[in-house]
């Protein structure tokens, strides 16, 4: 949709109601999935901004450091570059331990 309808305040209130509603049990993780870097940062400042703290970014390091690095200043704590996840299935529960969403575009996500 245009900018401005309201997109990524409706994701951040469903996140919200989907933890108030205990829907993300315990180990359960969500992927919130977008096109663009901007768009998953911008529902990821949103949901810092709301008081949801559940949440990883998942970022390429090319991108991070190369181009953007600047733009995830204000949710750094909350940022996962590609290039720090574990290799084992085992390793990357434990590295999301207590994480109910991720947060990443469709070519992380692959």
């Amino acid at each position: 949709g245009p900018p401005g309808t309201g997109k990524t305040t409706m994701i951040a209130a469903m996140t919200q109601y989907l933890a108030r509603r205990s829907v993300f049990h315990h180990g359960d993780c969500v992927y919130i999935v977008t096109q663009s870097n901007v768009a998953v940062k911008n529902i990821a400042e949103k949901l810092m901004n709301v008081g949801f703290d559940e949440f990883k970014l998942l970022v390429s390091e090319e991108f991070y450091y190369e181009w953007h690095e600047h733009l995830y200043e204000s949710i750094k704590q909350k940022v996962m570059k590609t290039s720090k996840l574990k290799k084992t299935p085992m390793e990357i529960e434990r590295q999301f331990a207590g994480v109910s969403v991720i947060l990443c575009t469709l070519s992380t996500m692959s």
